[in-house]
Formats: structure tokens, sequence, C-alpha cells
């Protein structure tokens, strides 16, 4: 993997090499996040998040937190003595994403070793880096949080579907944490995790040491990221667009309300269930009491017998799989003396002293059947499976006496579940984030609402983006979700039944919300890389060159969504009109960094620039800006956007509020153009047609494509 991820850094680096020598950051977040950096690094407060150079002088607040500025930090520190705080910014804007790539790649690995087979890890970390709107957020320069977020939710289901419970249930715990801590974007897909982790305890009671430890660990990282990285003053302040009590007492109360749960469930099921001892001796029992022992040799292939992959006994001849979930107890189980190496999907153990245990219970009808061709009477194998799930022998009257418990144990975690659900909903209304849920964004300015954030097109539904846009992002979830649909039905159930659901929804979140489609595709790359994968099996069965070479190029464009985009961007593409290659003129023109440095010849000052451009005037220069494009700085982005839409008047009395020393313009950027077709007499598209209102004094200034006017009286 790691010479992949090599080849995936080579080749980005040489893609970005011109972006990264000039520092032009692709994005106004990633802009922002360098300078909040460099503001932290130069003595600002670890948990002053502040903006002082927007909307000057009490700045603009940023609902961030630091912990996605602690990687940059860790490279520009120790490197700004060597090389120079240029260099080091630098080194870090081009580094930190590929270290987001690599653990996006591991994690992915580990995911497809465990889901589809280990030989079939390399194929989601492939097809990652074929899907571009995945790489997107983890290219050199894309410094912002979404790459690390994208991470944190695939790490989570890493844990949901983890063989150790413990382990998974922790790690799953600490990427919910972190992931709230960095912000709540992913809130969605967090709560399905969790929701989803309970049910699976609900129908199976061993599922609770994963549930609880992820409980936990969600608790204690949710508290060290209130205490560590949110501000005093926001931490109890019922805030929704960052963590808060708001989403920390909720969690607090279901994630304690759920741990109370599994523990009482586990001490019931323990003492229901019996002795560990009772199980292995009901299997070894079955292993010596077949007929025909001779003929294909005894059942009991030990797990802890070194001959048990080489031949000597049926253990040999009927491969066994390493299944989804095991705890303490069932390890136990393996290391038994006598478990049957029987399972469910017919792959071989070939050292079985050195290989993961065996999860007994998935000693199922399978196991039950494979048992029989190995001259084990059946009967007495379904004993043994019901033993090893806690019966007792004593026939069918003792048998449906543990199915009626096993009912009534589900039942009992049901209600224990809707209980979590009551305290979830207590910490809500405790904690103010009632609200947050119907509608998280109610502090944001009205008037900023609705010029503003109503009309981001990242926040629109996708159905809204054209067919082009919406096929080509749901292309690859869509394979994705077949893919779970499809394991689902070979594989570990429980673990792609998950998957699947957790796909589902990011479609739903991606119809709603266009942004939500980088996570879809993310979460689509282990089903799609099941489809790859046993596709490619059965081509290479084929006995025809043709079928297997041509076949596998066809399959790998269709399940890497490549085939799909290009259809359709031949079908439902729409060329781009003189609009849209004018804004795309205009932004890489106006943008450059050199055109932004240019501007230093001018004494620092505040400057009405496009919302947009902000961010990067800030980041290149040493002026200050009014608006850039975060919610909490809702009024001067409803002033900047009344001032450009608006008369001279307007303008100018919004000008003259703000103490603005000067107003810059460049080119036809997707946000001029906006205002423009707003109003198209406005004070942005008067000053692009030579219409200077007399308050206003044109300023040349050299090297720059950027118009610069000087307020009359200003300063």
């Amino acid at each position: 993997m790691i010479g992949l991820w090599l080849a995936a850094c080579a080749w980005l680096l040489a893609g970005r090499a011109g972006a990264i020598a000039a520092m032009r950051m692709p994005d106004s977040d990633d802009a922002l996040r360098l300078l909040q950096v460099r503001d932290w690094l130069g003595g600002q407060g670890w948990f002053d998040l502040r903006q002082y150079r927007l909307d000057p002088p009490a700045g603009a607040d940023i609902h961030w937190t630091r912990l996605v500025d602690l990687p940059l930090a860790a490279i520009i520190v120790p490197l700004r003595p060597l090389v120079g705080v240029a260099m080091a910014e630098m080194v870090a804007a081009a580094a930190v994403p590929l270290v987001t790539l690599l653990a996006a790649m591991a994690v992915l690995a580990a995911l497809a070793r465990r889901l589809i087979v280990p030989a079939a890890w390399w194929w989601a970390p492939l097809l990652l880096l074929l899907a571009s709107p995945v790489m997107g957020m983890m290219a050199p320069l894309r410094i912002d949080h979404h790459g690390w977020q994208i991470v944190l939710v695939l790490t989570t289901m890493l844990g949901l579907t983890a063989a150790d419970r413990r382990r998974g249930g922790m790690l799953a715990g600490l990427a919910i944490a972190a992931s709230l801590t960095i912000g709540v974007e992913m809130l969605p897909y967090l709560v399905l995790a969790v929701v989803l982790a309970a049910l699976a305890w609900v129908v199976d009671a061993r599922e609770g040491v994963r549930l609880r430890w992820l409980c936990g660990a969600a608790g204690v990282g949710v508290a060290i990221g209130l205490i560590g990285f949110v501000p005093a003053g926001q931490r109890f302040a019922g805030t929704c667009d960052a963590l808060s009590a708001a989403y920390a007492l909720p969690l607090w109360a279901g994630g304690t309300m759920l741990a109370v749960a599994t523990i009482w469930s586990a001490v019931r099921f323990e003492a229901w269930r019996g002795g560990v001892g009772s199980i292995a001796e009901a299997v070894h029992a079955v292993g010596k009491s077949g007929p025909d022992r001779g003929r294909s040799g005894s059942v009991g292939a030990r797990v802890g017998d070194r001959d048990a992959g080489t031949g000597a006994g049926c253990g040999s001849h009927i491969p066994i799989r390493d299944r989804v979930g095991f705890d303490e107890t069932d390890q136990r189980l393996a290391r038994a003396p006598a478990i049957d190496q029987v399972d469910t999907t017919g792959r071989e153990i070939a050292d079985a002293g050195a290989s993961r245990p065996l999860h007994a219970g998935r000693w199922n009808t399978a196991s039950v059947q494979a048992a029989g061709t190995c001259g084990v009477d059946r009967h007495r194998a379904r004993l043994a499976w019901r033993g090893s799930m806690g019966a007792r022998p004593g026939g069918a009257e003792t048998s449906v006496t543990d199915a009626g418990n096993q009912a009534a144990g589900r039942i009992g975690r049901a209600c224990w579940l809707v209980a979590a659900g009551l305290a979830v909903a207590a910490g809500l209304l405790a904690g103010g984030g009632g609200t947050c849920l119907i509608d998280p964004y109610h502090a944001v300015d009205p008037a900023a609402r609705a010029l503003w954030l109503d009309r981001v097109s990242e926040a629109l539904p996708l159905w809204r983006q054209g067919a082009e846009v919406f096929w080509a992002s749901l292309a690859l979830p869509l394979i994705g979700l077949a893919g779970a649909a499809m394991m689902g039905r070979r594989g570990p159930r429980r673990a792609w039944g998950m998957m699947l659901a957790m796909g589902a929804l990011s479609i739903v979140l991606a119809l709603v919300s266009t942004r939500a489609a980088v996570a879809a595709q993310a979460l689509a790359l282990p089903g799609a890389a099941a489809l790859g994968w046993h596709g490619r099996a059965r081509l290479a069965a084929s006995g025809s060159m043709i079928v297997r070479v041509f076949g596998s190029v066809v399959l790998f464009l269709c399940v890497s969504a490549i085939a799909p985009r290009l259809l359709v961007a031949t079908l439902a593409a729409t060329p781009p009109g003189r609009t849209d290659a004018a804004a795309e003129a205009g932004d890489a023109a106006c943008m450059a960094p050199r055109a932004l440095a240019a501007l230093d010849v001018l004494p620092a000052a505040t400057m009405l620039a496009t919302i947009d451009a902000t961010p990067a005037l800030l980041l290149h220069t040493h002026h200050r800006g009014l608006a850039g494009p975060y919610h909490r700085n809702g009024r001067a982005i409803a002033d900047t956007m009344r001032a450009w839409g608006g008369t001279p008047a307007a303008a100018r009395a919004i000008v003259r509020r703000h103490a603005i020393d000067f107003v810059i313009a460049c080119g036809e950027p997707a946000e001029a153009q906006l205002y423009d077709r707003r109003a198209p007499d406005g004070f942005h598209a008067r000053l692009m047609r030579g219409e200077v209102p007399g308050w206003l004094v044109r300023v040349r200034v050299p090297g720059t494509p950027w118009h610069v006017w000087r307020v009359r009286g200003a300063g």
C-alpha cells in the first residue's frame, strides 16, 4: 500500500507543482485555515478563533477548532528556523493532505480485508485514487477539515465492523469524538453509526462489548474535545454549528444509559448461557462420536493443532473463514482444544495455531451440513451448535425454552434502547439541542441567509444541480450500494448491513445537500471494491483470454464509476457558455497570489472585495477585509452583498459604516456575475462599466488585474 500511496503522491505533486509553488489555495476555507494557523503560531490564543482582520475592529468569529491545525503546526514549527516561514507553510500545505490520503487508504484497505477477503485489500485504496471528488479533498493544499472528516467516518465504520469488539468499539467512539470536535457536519453519519451499533446489540447480546466501549470512548473523547478545543464561553452556550452542550449532553445521557444497559444485559446473558467449557466439550463429543471416522478423519480438527491445515483430519478439507465480531469469550472458545474448523464460507486456515480465532457463534446451518460431510451425525452437530449458544442438553423442550429466553433478552434490550432514546431527548432539551435539530442555522443573520446561505451552490439539493452533476455524483454511491447489497448475501451480513445502511443514508443526504455527495462516494468504496474483486474472480475463471483481459478492463471502468461518468458527460453535458469561461478566466487571473500580493504597495487598509476573494486577500497581503464566506460573519456578509448589488448611495453608506478605505474588484468571477445579474444597474455593474461615483478615486496599481478605488476622506 505504501508503494501505491507514494505513486499517488508523485502524481498529485507533479500535477499541482505550479499551484504549490505559488501557494494558490484551492478554496477560501484552505486560505483561512492557513491564516488561522499563522495567527496562532504568531501569538494568538489557543481558544481565540476570531479572525481580527475580517470585519475589523471586532473581527469575525470562526466556528472551527484547533484540532485540524495541529498537523500543520507540527510541520511548520520545526521547519521555520531551517527554511523560513513561507517555505515551511508550503511544505505543510502540500504534505498534510497527503498524510490524510494515506490514512484514508489505510482505513479502506483494512475495511476491504475485513469485509471481502484479505487479498482484496488493494481494491478500495485504488478506487479511492480514481474517485476525483474524494481525492479533491485530500490533494496538496487542501488543508481544510473535510478530508479528515471523511477519514473519521470511514474509521467509525471500521470500528463497527472490527473483529475485536472491544478495540472496534473504542476506535469507533474515538473517531466519533474527533469528528464532533472538528465540526458537526458529519453528525447524521455519526448518529446512524451509534444506532447501528445499538441495534446490533439488540439482536446479539455479545455486541454489547462493542457498544459499551463505543459509548465510553465517545463520551470521554467529547469531554476532552470540549475542554481542550472549545472556548469556555461556548461550551454550554448551546451553539449549533460546533461542539457544545447541545450535542455533548445528549451523547453523554444516551451513552451512559446504553453502557449501563450493556453491563446489565451481559450479566444476565452470562448467567443464562452458563460456562464456556461445556461448549468445547459438546463439540468435542460430536467429533469423537461420528460414524465412519476413519474414512475422512476426525471432524475435531483443533485450533491449536499444527497439523490442522496439512491434511490431518477433516478440518483441513473443510475450510474456515474468520468472521466479524468476536470478544474475549469467543477467543476462549476458539482456543478450546476441540473446536472444529467448519464454517460457511469455504476458506482454509493453513496454520490454525497462528490463525485468527474461530468465531464459535458461526457454527450454523451450513456448518452442520459441512460437519455431515465429515462423517458426523448432523443431529449431533445441531445439538453441539445449540450448546455453543448456551443451550443445555434436554431435547426439544430445552430448545424451546432457550429460544424463548433469547427472544425475551432481545425485547429487554430493545426496551433499554428506547430508554436510551428518551435519555437523548432529555439531553437535547437540557442542552438546547432541540433547536439545532429544527434549524441548525437559526443564529445566522436573516439577511445573510436570504442573500447568501440559501443560495450557496454546494448547499443546494443535488437534483437542482443539473443532470450531469446529479448522475456523476451518484454513480459511485449507487455502485457501492449494489456491492454492499450483494455482499450482504455472501459476506458477513451484519457488517455489510451496516455499510448498506450508511450508504443509503449518504445518498439521501446527497439528494438533500450536494456537499454530502463526497462522503457518499467515500462510503461507497468498500462496496465497489467487493464488486470488483468478485467480478474479477469470475472473469479469471473464464477459458477465453479475450473475456479475461477485456472483461477485466470493462469491469474496472464500471466499478470505479469512470465509464458511467464518461457516459453522463457524453449524454448530459452542456458546453460552457461565455459567462462560465469568463468566470474561470477571471478567477485564475484575479486569485493568483502574485496579483493579490501586488496590492501590498498600498498601505495596510480595510478593503471591500467580493466575499469569496477576501480570505485569499488576507492570506497574501497585509490588508483587512469586510466579509468572508463564514456564516457567523452574517451581518458583514449581508452588508457586502447589499453594497455590491445596491445603488452607489447605499454602497457609500455601508462603506462609511465599516470604515472601508479601498474598494477593489477584478474580472468576472462567479460571485461578481451574480451581482450583475441581480442588479444590472447596481454598484458593481456600474463600476465595471466605468461609471465611478464621485466618492471614489481610481488608484493605479501595477502588476495586478485588480481595479482599485480609494474612498474619499478615508483614513
